[in-house]
């Protein structure tokens, strides 16, 4: 039997952020695609507090002209790639209080043929580096 899929709620947030951007569509035109009262739904999509319901995740797709699966991300798939992806999304929604971002990666091989790494990474705030 296969085995079910866990999908990242953090990774499918910054993918539908992604798609958004760059298809030039703002929240606000999501919203009314949608038919929703407000965008508070899109807003805890986009910042990985849950996911969007099949209707809403369907609607997406079709408004982003993507499959729905395209736009979840298994947590399988997460990569270094969009692990830097997610951190450079986090400072640009802080950009106003970011001054410096530094990061390194350090990878290892486990005892028991799984491979692990560790991330350290330090971002200076303005706000805090006086």
């Amino acid at each position: 039997m296969k085995k079910r899929p866990e999908y990242s709620l953090s990774a499918t947030g910054l993918r539908i952020r992604a798609l958004r951007k760059a298809r030039n569509i703002s929240v606000e035109q999501i919203r009314q695609y949608m038919n929703f009262e407000s965008a508070q739904a899109i807003y805890k999509w986009e910042g990985g507090k849950c996911f969007p319901q099949a209707d809403n995740l369907l609607a997406l797709a079709h408004l982003f002209e993507v499959s729905p699966l395209d736009i979840m991300v298994e947590k399988r798939d997460i990569t270094l790639s969009l692990f830097k992806q997610m951190i450079c999304a986090f400072i640009e929604t802080k950009k106003e209080n970011v001054v410096y971002f530094t990061s390194s990666i350090f990878f290892s091989s486990g005892v028991s043929n799984t491979a692990g790494f560790f991330i350290n990474f330090r971002i200076w705030r303005r706000d805090i580096a006086k």
